[in-house]
């Protein structure tokens, strides 16, 4: 292997580390900002959603320390096409729960949903949409940078999944 690759492949591994590090540190204080902590002291499996993220970020970590690999630009380029096509199905499925609930609570004669049920899905919904499907840029030929792009939608996108999957155990503790 040339001193290029194996310096480029080197940089690209300490990115790849830093972006899941600090999404692991931003995690701890999304859970925090959504009462995610109290939630986990009141009832048991609040911690799955909790837990989950940070076994998924972590985990993550670990693949790209034992084996750092990247595809060609093409290739690449479906990979991020996969992650913002599940962000997107994430999104309907997020705006299917929310008309589902309110449904439920018209029809229980409830006139408001849980408080917290809403705030967990509507982060979700901004992890999803925010951090996930906008086009940030498209690195011209670079293989190095659309890994990073794929990356830096990774995160939010397991933001979302963990959040919404909060909402849904709000939702269930409420019915």
């Amino acid at each position: 292997m040339n001193k290029n690759k194996i310096e480029t492949q080197s940089k690209l591994r300490r990115s790849v580390f830093l972006i899941y590090f600090l999404g692991c540190c931003l995690w701890l204080a999304i859970w925090y900002f959504v009462g995610g902590y109290e939630f986990m002291s009141q009832n048991l499996l609040f911690w799955f959603p909790f837990l989950s993220c940070l076994f998924i970020l972590i985990s993550i970590i670990s693949f790209w320390r034992v084996a750092i690999s990247y595809e060609k630009y093409e290739v690449e380029l479906r990979l991020i096409e996969t992650v913002e096509k599940h962000a997107a199905h994430m999104v309907t499925a997020i705006s299917t729960v929310l008309i589902i609930a309110a449904a439920i609570s018209a029809i229980k004669g409830q006139a408001l949903l849980p408080k917290e049920f809403i705030l967990f899905e509507s982060m979700a919904f901004i992890c999803a949409v925010v951090g996930v499907l906008p086009l940030y840029w498209i690195p011209s030929q670079n293989v190095h940078w659309l890994v990073m792009l794929r990356h830096l939608k990774t995160v939010p996108f397991t933001y979302s999944i963990s959040l919404f999957l909060a909402g849904l155990l709000v939702l269930l503790c409420w019915v």
